[in-house]
């Protein structure tokens, strides 16, 4: 048994010989995220609510250097979530109920996010929805997607699968409004770990046509796992958008202004080949 063990550890690649992945076009991700140099050695990046949200699931999400080359990562998933604290909008009321509209920070969440709400009551029990609210412009009506019972308990969890806008409302029944102290997302956590080569980094994600990667690092994956990694997060500066939408947009406004000359110069022809 020692010795297949012992064959086993030689045959698996030391951490340092892990090989880039191949080259991948940065222009068709929207978001980048500059990680800066990241020690050499093995690491684990801590993802945070927007890459969660604003990925495809993590299958566009990458890691590439400074030469656009892939670094091989294992996505693990994490005990701890991701919270995203809510500001608490001042309750509207219908009839006997309190109705809380949340404006949610991302227009899609990923799955098995949580809306968590907090109150100060003890004894109490009230009957909650989730729903979507009317959109006239839309021609859509309130949609209710999902209810529990919230009975004497310091919070309640409810799924919540999608945004941008949300309502909570509250079955008051006869009784004062259930005072809500505090609210916020929780999101599944996770975590990417790689083997960083000591140049500077940058995370990408936000591409709706790219297709899952498939790294030949799982095949060690257990290896890799159980050993000690850097653990470092992603910074809290402004998302920088691809430069590609930006050129994009200037290719828009001078194709525009080519035509308004064109339609400028078409017009003066007519008005001298019509004038005496």
């Amino acid at each position: 048994m020692i010795a297949v063990l012992l064959l086993t550890a030689l045959s698996l690649p030391a951490i340092s010989d892990v090989p880039a992945g191949a080259p991948v076009d940065r222009a068709g991700f929207r978001y980048a995220r500059p990680l800066g140099v990241v020690p050499r050695g093995l690491v684990s990046l801590t993802l945070d609510a927007d890459a969660l949200s604003r990925s495809r699931a993590l299958n566009d999400v990458r890691i590439v250097d400074a030469k656009s080359n892939q670094v091989p990562y294992l996505v693990v998933p994490l005990q701890a979530p991701v919270l995203v604290r809510m500001a608490i909008p001042r309750p509207t009321r219908e009839g006997k109920q309190s109705v809380y509209r949340f404006t949610l920070p991302y227009d899609t969440l990923p799955n098995g996010t949580e809306l968590e709400l907090t109150t100060s009551a003890g004894v109490f029990e009230r009957d909650i929805l989730l729903r979507r609210p009317l959109d006239e412009s839309r021609g859509r009506e309130p949609e209710i997607i999902g209810q529990s019972a919230w009975q004497s308990a310091p919070s309640l969890r409810m799924n919540l699968a999608f945004g941008r806008a949300i309502e909570v409302v509250v079955d008051e029944g006869d009784n004062a409004s259930l005072p809500i102290t505090a609210a916020q997302l929780r999101l599944l956590g996770f975590a990417l770990r790689f083997v960083s080569p000591g140049t500077p980094l940058t995370l990408l994600y936000g591409n709706p046509s790219i297709a899952t990667p498939r790294y030949d690092l799982a095949l060690v994956s257990a290896h890799l796992i159980g050993q000690q990694a850097r653990t470092i997060v992603l910074k809290e500066a402004a998302l920088v958008e691809q430069p590609e939408k930006s050129r994009e947009l200037r290719f828009f406004g001078a194709a525009i202004a080519i035509a308004v000359v064109v339609l400028l110069i078409t017009l003066a022809r007519l008005v001298s080949a019509k004038s005496p």
